[in-house]
């Protein structure tokens, strides 16, 4: 990582990094520790290599967040093997995460058909969430656009709640919602779990839809 990081870019990344972290309070995560920060602070850490961050949420589910290659002039790939390397660190190695919890990985560069793969092989091998976000999509804040309607993870309570109501006997009843889709992708929602989705009329009324997220 440079030690020099232009104006741009440097703008780029403090906007995006502002944004997440509103994303994720808004998903439940105490933000405490990384919310507030100044510009000196970004500096800092660009500096010293430290943009990396562990949150926390109320059912003591984490996420963290791993920069990959941000503020390099010259980056690297973001490959099978470099992810294979953080998931082993921090899912086995340094055990700081485990099946329950999401690392996302901030890259220059939207995921290709070969990673997203892979992504879905490491779900299928060991249920462990890694989800891969473009700095760039984080310039704004997807929860607060207009035309994204309120989307809620239900909690295991509810998920046997709803199925129990509509007498849902295989997830192949319930319409599909891709892992990679945009939203899913910030609020955290694994294969297999199901969101509410409200959704406003146009004589006012909010209906209520779900989905299950698919890995695919």
């Amino acid at each position: 990582m440079s030690n020099e990081y232009d104006t741009e870019n440097f703008g780029t990344l403090h906007k995006a990094r502002s944004n997440l972290i509103d994303m994720l309070e808004a998903q439940g995560y105490n933000i405490d520790e990384y919310s507030g920060f100044k510009t000196s602070e970004l500096h800092a850490m660009i500096k010293n290599e430290q943009l990396d961050m562990l949150l926390e949420n109320k059912t003591n589910n984490k996420t963290y967040v791993k920069y990959f290659e941000i503020c390099s002039q010259k980056p690297k790939l973001l490959n099978k093997k470099v992810m294979d390397e953080m998931v082993e660190d921090l899912f086995t190695l340094e055990q700081i995460l485990t099946s329950n919890d999401t690392l996302i990985i901030i890259s220059n560069t939207d995921p290709n058909d070969t990673l997203k793969s892979h992504m879905k092989y490491i779900w299928d091998a060991s249920e462990y969430h890694v989800v891969v976000i473009n700095i760039k999509s984080l310039l704004f804040n997807i929860l607060n656009h207009v035309y994204v309607p309120n989307h809620r993870i239900l909690s295991k309570l509810e998920d046997k709640q709803f199925r129990d109501k509509y007498n849902i006997k295989n997830d192949e009843c319930i319409p599909e919602i891709s892992r990679f889709d945009p939203v899913v992708k910030i609020i955290g929602l694994k294969p297999g779990q199901i969101c509410e989705i409200l959704r406003p009329s146009k004589n006012a009324i909010e209906s209520y839809y779900y989905r299950i997220c698919k890995n695919k």
